[in-house]
């Protein structure tokens, strides 16, 4: 193949590129070529970049700051201070017809025999529709992450191998005794479980069937307080890790069923002599009960009973 059908072959790739091509000389910071697909990404005519010099007239980072990343490369360049040879720049402009367009933009720097830079021959790339796609799936990334937190259920995640916790929602931080603002990362499933072996059957199940419903276990909140719980799980990614769902039983596994009718009114405000009546039950007795559930609960006063209750989601 000559050196002419080379030529030919070259022209043919610059003319069908979709990218625009272009070569600027630095000493003067004027165009010696930009392809046509200038018009097609900015809306400006390969005259109008030549006559004016700017391959991007609206710059939105320039309309910002007053001075766009472009133009501080650029500088940079002709100073002599870029340390690499090439560069890429990721910036939105507004097209000539007023939308806007993001772009890549790569660049090679051509020095001289003396390695002075002279040129750079670069490519521009419209990436609109990349971005787009980027930006919806962060959004869509962010409600995930804002359902997943703010669900009414404590969600968790841990590996098979170690037992440690990868993530938790808030209402899970809560469920083990974190802090909203503790992350339950690093957290061993095992120093929570009072008894082992339930852990053990629990990894048993899951690697026997894959999924298991209204497994219930006690175990020790990070707080100290020791409470009953029901989990629904699955394996994934591939059998590495469990995801699942926790709901606090410890009411149910724990209070007479008087009690916890008693709670109910407690909660909802009633006092003593209140659900003495609607039960049909001495005031004395009341008082009992609801000492007796206080203690089970591991609360001595109404503020923490309400705060245990809404944990316990009864």
């Amino acid at each position: 193949m000559n050196n002419e059908t080379n030529c030919d072959y070259l022209s043919q790739l610059v003319a069908h590129s979709q990218d625009i091509l272009y070569r600027i000389n630095l000493d003067n910071m004027r165009f010696v070529y930009v392809s046509k697909s200038v018009e097609q990404i900015c809306g400006y005519t390969v005259e109008e970049v030549f006559d004016t010099g700017i391959l991007f007239p609206q710059s939105i980072s320039t309309k910002l700051s007053g001075f766009s990343r472009r133009e501080e490369i650029f500088a940079q360049i002709q100073q002599g201070i870029v340390p690499d040879s090439s560069f890429t720049i990721i910036d939105q402009i507004t097209h000539k017809n007023g939308s806007l367009v993001w772009y890549c933009e790569r660049g090679n720097i051509v020095t001289d025999s003396k390695g002075k830079a002279v040129a750079v021959l670069g490519s521009v790339r419209d990436i609109t529709n990349e971005k787009k796609l980027e930006i919806s799936l962060r959004e869509s990334n962010q409600r995930y992450e804002d359902l997943y937190n703010n669900a009414k259920v404590a969600l968790f995640k841990t590996r098979v191998s170690d037992s440690i916790f990868i993530e938790g929602n808030t209402l899970f931080k809560r469920f083990i005794g974190l802090k909203s603002d503790e992350s339950v990362e690093g957290v061993s499933a095992l120093s929570l479980y009072c008894d082992a072996d339930d852990r053990e059957k629990l990894l048993e199940r899951l690697l026997t069937i894959g999924h298991i419903s209204s497994f219930e276990f006690k175990f020790t909140r990070k707080d100290g307080c020791d409470i009953w719980a029901k989990m629904n799980a699955r394996l994934c990614d591939k059998d590495t890790t469990i995801e699942g769902a926790v709901f606090d039983i410890t009411a149910h596994k724990i209070l007479t069923d008087r009690e916890r009718v008693v709670l109910g009114f407690v909660i909802d405000g009633f006092s003593n002599k209140e659900i003495a009546y609607k039960l049909k039950r001495s005031i004395r007795t009341i008082e009992d009960q609801r000492r007796s559930l206080m203690r089970k609960l591991g609360v001595d006063n109404l503020v923490d009973l309400i705060k245990r209750t809404k944990e316990m989601w009864v």
